[in-house]
């Protein structure tokens, strides 16, 4: 039986088709927020309440973090499970003020311990992390 080379495959298909942008953010603090926020949700419903986020905070990390837990709680209400989706992405915000919002110092480290590291922020589960470690730091 012959193994399928599967980032062979996904070299030629980059090679001959490119990005493909299949996470639809600018930014990578729009990743974590409509990773956040997509969570249990449709697209339908998060995509204007990302735009807010957007229109509100420009998804600059400072302002966000400085956001109360309260204010958090009112700006993405519409995303649905608002509470627990405000505590999830309070405590990526932290996880990423550790390194004050500062990539390289992660980007460094290896995929499985940055994935390690991702999966331990609360209410970062497996896809979440993965979509983090492609969208966010170009890891396959």
């Amino acid at each position: 039986m012959k193994t399928l080379d599967v980032r062979g495959l996904y070299e030629q298909l980059y090679n001959q088709m490119g990005p493909q942008r299949w996470w639809p953010a600018e930014r990578w603090m729009e990743t974590v927020v409509g990773s956040i926020l997509i969570q249990n949700a449709s697209a339908k419903t998060v995509d204007p309440v990302i735009e807010k986020v957007g229109r509100e905070t420009g998804f600059d990390p400072q302002v966000l973090i400085g956001l109360s837990q309260e204010e958090l709680e009112r700006l993405i209400f519409e995303a649905g499970l608002y509470r627990s989706k405000a505590k999830y992405l309070r405590a990526s915000l932290e996880f990423f003020g550790q390194y004050d919002f500062d990539l390289a110092p992660l980007q460094a480290l290896e995929t499985a311990e940055l994935r390690k590291r991702i999966r331990a922020v609360n209410g970062i589960g497996n896809e979440t992390a993965d979509v983090w470690l492609v969208y966010i730091f170009g890891r396959a």
